[in-house]
């Protein structure tokens, strides 16, 4: 993966828990109009944000030092991937259940898991 990619990937992260409320202190709002709110957040122009948004602008060095520094981050932190990690308490809550369910049986595990995962899938 490129560090263009990585930084697009770790951009994505980071709006979605922007949306979610991760970085305000105010409860979760319409998907309506986020992408400005972050724009203004990072203080960076709107329409800007929009093609790094839909994959039409890569983030730049001069960028991602802007981003980092807007949301407190360490320098260099958009050129890590950090999507594997969970994005929020709910996916971890999740990640750590399925994988404690995972080492106390992995055949049975991987058996229910699939069976649950498909279930919900085809639907």
């Amino acid at each position: 993966m490129t560090v263009e990619q990585v930084r697009s990937r770790n951009f994505q992260l980071l709006f979605q828990q922007f949306k979610e409320g991760v970085w305000r202190d105010w409860p979760k709002e319409p998907e309506r109009g986020m992408l400005k709110r972050f724009a203004e957040h990072l203080d960076m122009n709107k329409i800007y944000l929009s093609n790094i948004n839909n994959d039409r602008k890569i983030i730049g060095t001069e960028t991602r030092d802007k981003i980092e520094k807007a949301l407190g981050l360490e320098k260099g932190w958009m050129d890590q991937d950090h999507t594997t990690a969970p994005a929020n308490e709910l996916e971890r809550v999740f990640i750590t259940s399925a994988l404690t369910l995972f080492r106390k049986s992995p055949s049975n595990a991987q058996s229910e898991l699939l069976r649950a995962f498909s279930q919900h899938i085809v639907q």
